[in-house]
């Protein structure tokens, strides 16, 4: 699989700082607005990101952006 994009990351960063501030992911309107390009083009960076498992994505939900959950002691 191929790494990550600078503009996948920047929508990781996105998501994860709307998360710590607001407590919720950002919808696809405000990540369009946020990067300055269509809906279809955020949802479709969007599917992009969970295909490589940078996110998570449930289409059928509002704002339904969340992060992977690790396995094991991610404390050690």
């Amino acid at each position: 699989m191929r790494p990550p994009t600078p503009r996948e990351l920047d929508l990781v960063c996105l998501v994860r700082e709307r998360l710590d501030q607001y407590g919720q992911s950002p919808s696809t309107h405000e990540i369009a607005a946020h990067f300055g390009f269509s809906q279809q083009r955020a949802s479709r960076l969007i599917q992009q990101c969970a295909r490589k498992g940078l996110l998570n994505h449930d289409p059928h939900a509002r704002r339904g952006l969340s992060f992977p959950t690790t396995t094991g002691d991610a404390d050690l």
